[in-house]
């Protein structure tokens, strides 16, 4: 198996854990913690997609640094650096945004695989609910 294989499929693993306990926390609100952060979870996703490319071993990652998305245009201006996401806060901003689109009807499908919380007509995992099926 090739190494982006491999990746994709640890990376599946962990959102098979990960996501059922975000909508299972989800249950007592609706999910609408979960909406609450679909915004600042973007911007995760959009500035953090280096973390998992990134080829040179000599970067580290300096905390002092601000996350891209609280770096004012002030501070970009002066040169302050934004720090990169972490790899497990740029994971953390996936998995919170599968469960988001597992909450919309008709669920969310990411990497072949597919994530939903109610049984809905063409399901790739089979719930259709009696109607569709009908």
């Amino acid at each position: 198996m090739s190494d982006a294989g491999l990746e994709r499929d640890l990376l599946l693993m962990h959102l098979d854990v990960s996501v059922p306990l975000l909508l299972f926390g989800a249950r007592t609100d609706g999910g609408e913690r979960l909406r609450a952060g679909a915004a600042e979870d973007a911007e995760i996703i959009a500035c953090g997609y280096d973390v998992l490319v990134r080829a040179d071993a000599g970067w580290r990652m300096r905390d002092t640094d601000p996350a891209p998305h609280q770096l004012t245009r002030e501070q970009a201006d002066a040169g302050v650096l934004a720090r990169s996401y972490r790899p497990a806060e740029l994971f953390n901003a996936v998995a919170r945004g599968v469960a988001v689109g597992a909450l919309q009807p008709g669920g969310v499908t990411l990497l072949g695989r597919h994530w939903c919380t109610i049984p809905h007509k063409g399901c790739p995992n089979g719930r259709e609910s009696a109607e569709d099926a009908a």
